[in-house]
């Protein structure tokens, strides 16, 4: 009896809701939506802030023209701090391989001390030979030596010689003496870059060094190229191209790791902003407040190309001398969307 009451409020139900939706079909002939949208908003009809003259005073709004200047773009590499190789020739361990740390440069010197008393034991050994060739030719002279003493002793003159030239170039690809490296407070920074980049590279321009976990500008130093010297990789197509760091910084030693932004031959025109005017939305658009007089401001949107310092260098956005708000947008962004001041 029960299921049988269900089953008959079920129906009900269903027939109730069927007669619903005739009714309204009869309401509603045709096509017509049942709901109209008003007013959608368009990228180019974004709604604008007024406000009055004691709201622009509170919020301390500034604002600032955009400019058109020429900026040199500059492409990020990897680098690293070495002690400075002066004097170093291409075929020296110190271009090939050169020391990054203390450790690595005292040892490299323990291998140059050695091989300097190499040098001068092999002098004397030759210094001797000559002795004793020139004593064994005139022995032979005056009938008192051999022609086989002599023999003898020219061999052991030109192993000496052979051995002194071997010492001489084992020093030499060693590099020069590196003592002085110890108490010199100079670095420079090796940067591998890939050949093909050459092309688009200003490779005798100012380099802009950072730490790699720096993000202050404040830190950055600059550092100039060291001309005419470079050195191949491991790999063939890599290029080492080293710098020589303007500064003396105590905190920096050889060894660190640092980011170098390397200028690239492009001098072209862009606008630019302070960066305090950009803003960036919940999907990652940057906008800018354009004022347009009498306390109005249209948000527009820019592309930002690269930033560099305090400033936003951009592809897209205001045409120059627009002003846009450099100090208080992020008020004028809340006030438009009801959280502002």
């Amino acid at each position: 009896m029960k299921i049988r009451f269900h089953f008959k409020i079920a129906a009900f139900t269903i027939i109730s809701f069927q007669l619903c939706l005739l009714q309204m079909s009869a309401e509603n002939p045709g096509n017509e939506k049942p709901a109209t949208t008003f007013n959608e908003l368009l990228e180019t009809e974004l709604p604008y802030v007024v406000l009055t003259s004691k709201a622009e005073q509170r919020l301390v709004i500034e604002t600032a023209p955009v400019k058109l200047e020429k900026r040199i773009r500059s492409k990020i590499y990897s680098g690293d701090l070495i002690f400075p190789l002066i004097g170093s020739k291409a075929s020296d361990i110190t271009r090939i391989n050169p020391p990054q740390t203390r450790k690595e440069i005292v040892a490299l010197i323990e291998q140059q001390l050695q091989s300097d008393a190499l040098i001068r034991t092999a002098e004397v050994d030759y210094k001797a030979s000559i002795i004793a060739f020139k004593r064994a030719e005139n022995l032979l002279k005056v009938n008192t030596g051999s022609k086989r003493e002599v023999d003898e002793a020219q061999a052991r003159m030109e192993k000496a010689e052979a051995n002194r030239i071997s010492a001489h170039k084992k020093r030499a690809f060693l590099g020069p003496d590196l003592r002085n490296q110890l108490h010199s407070n100079r670095l420079w920074v090796r940067v591998p870059v890939y050949s093909g980049d050459t092309e688009i590279l200003n490779t005798n321009g100012v380099a802009r060094i950072n730490l790699i976990n720096s993000t202050d500008d404040k830190t950055q130093l600059s550092a100039k190229r060291i001309s005419g010297f470079s050195t191949v990789g491991a790999e063939s197509l890599i290029l080492n191209l080293y710098y020589e760091l303007n500064e003396s910084n105590t905190e920096l030693i050889a060894g660190q790791r640092v980011r170098v932004s390397l200028p690239l031959k492009e001098n072209d025109e862009y606008r630019v902003i302070p960066w305090s005017a950009i803003l960036y939305d919940i999907h990652g658009g940057t906008w800018v407040y354009q004022s347009y007089g009498n306390q109005k401001y249209v948000r527009t949107r820019v592309e930002v190309l690269f930033r560099e310092n305090n400033i936003a260098v951009l592809s897209q956005g205001p045409e120059p001398s627009s002003q846009i708000v450099i100090t208080g947008a992020a008020e004028l962004f809340g006030t438009e969307f009801g959280i502002g001041k």
